[in-house]
This record gives structure tokens, C-alpha cells and sequence, in this order.
């Protein structure tokens, strides 16, 4: 699948990951299956985008379409290349969805930020393993 959602840390991280090409109806269907998790918790949550393996995405206008606003207790991070384009498109995304972003070079480190945010994370077990690298 290009584009999984999972909780990482339940109801407190959501974990997305995007691979390869992901086309207009799989980003899509990820902000329905996201916005429905959202909707069980009301607490603040963290949504953590993996796109490190994405080599293709949808342009703007298909997240203009699906233009929700998430909850003022969302915060976006994101693993991503360094790559400027794909981050300004990234950035572009989430502000239409009423939020702002955080970039990370590597999974370590966005997590080393989830714990410090979330010390109580330290002491839980994901409930699957991420790749590192």
C-alpha cells in the first residue's frame, strides 16, 4: 500500500507512512481513515508522516478537496528527505489543513522529540517497530 495509517502509541500517535507513487484516491482515503481516529480521542495527538520511501505524491488541489480542519490538539511531524521542494509542499498541505509541521532528517530524532514532548512515550512499547534509517 502507498499509504498506511496505523496508531503507533495508541490514541496518542498516528503513524503514516507513504510509499512509492501515492495517487490522488489513496491520500484521500488516509485523511478519511485519519480524521475517523482523530474523532475517538480527545486528547492531544501527533501525527507522524514517514515519507523518506515517497517518490511520488498528488498535487495540492487534491488536498484543497479534502480540506478538513484537524483539531486545535494535533501536532504534525514529519521524516523526510532534505529536500526543499518536497517539504514546501508538505508545509503547503498542512497549512491548508489548519496546522503547522515539524521537519526531522531521521526517525531518531523525531521521536527523541515525541519523548521529550510526551515523556510518558519513554516508559510505552509501539505497538510496531519503525525502521530507523
Amino acid at each position: 500500500m502507498p499509504v498506511s495509517v496505523s496508531w503507533l502509541f495508541e490514541n496518542q500517535v498516528i503513524f503514516i507512512k507513504l510509499e512509492g507513487v501515492v495517487t490522488a484516491d489513496a491520500a484521500l482515503e488516509s485523511i478519511k481513515q485519519t480524521a475517523a481516529m482523530l474523532d475517538t480521542v480527545p486528547t492531544p495527538v501527533y501525527l507522524l508522516f514517514d515519507d523518506r520511501e515517497l517518490t511520488q505524491s498528488p498535487g495540492i488541489s487534491t488536498f484543497r478537496r479534502a480540506r478538513t480542519k484537524m483539531p486545535d490538539f494535533v501536532c504534525v511531524l514529519s521524516v523526510s528527505p532534505k529536500n526543499p521542494v518536497q517539504r514546501f509542499v508538505a508545509k503547503t498541505i498542512t497549512t491548508l489543513f489548519g496546522r503547522t509541521i515539524i521537519f526531522f532528517d531521521d526517525m531518531p530524532a523525531a521521536l527523541e522529540h515525541l519523548y521529550n514532548e510526551v515523556p510518558e512515550l519513554r516508559e510505552s512499547t509501539p505497538d510496531f517497530e519503525i525502521s530507523p534509517g
